[in-house]
């Protein structure tokens, strides 16, 4: 995981984040669970899983499967546009072992 901090010029650095880990992963594959905005459009909760593949593995039966990951964001509303913004965001993932190598874990958050 990256931690960008919110300043001048946050957004570019997120794009540029994004774009090496585009460059070092192939197959990736995100599946949304679930979304959930509180009533007053303040906070937002993402549950997703995501698969990919790093490209330094020689083989595509190593990947990473169905990693769990939640995002909580926090929303600001913009008065003038009407529009919301992130004002913050965390979260954390939770590792699944049953997708690299064939590796099945038992009693973990699958």
């Amino acid at each position: 995981m990256v931690n960008v901090t919110s300043g001048p010029n946050s957004i570019e650095t997120l794009k540029q984040v994004y774009a090496v880990y585009k460059v070092f992963t192939k197959h990736v594959k995100i599946d949304f669970q679930n979304v959930t905005v509180d009533p007053n459009n303040t906070r937002s909760v993402i549950e997703m899983e995501e698969s990919l593949t790093p490209i330094l593995m020689p083989y595509d039966w190593m990947r990473f499967e169905r990693v769990k990951i939640v995002t909580i964001l926090d929303l600001v509303r913009d008065e003038r546009s009407g529009k919301y913004y992130i004002s913050r965001q965390y979260g954390m993932n939770f590792p699944n072992l049953a997708g690299v190598g064939g590796v099945t874990s038992k009693g973990g958050l699958d």
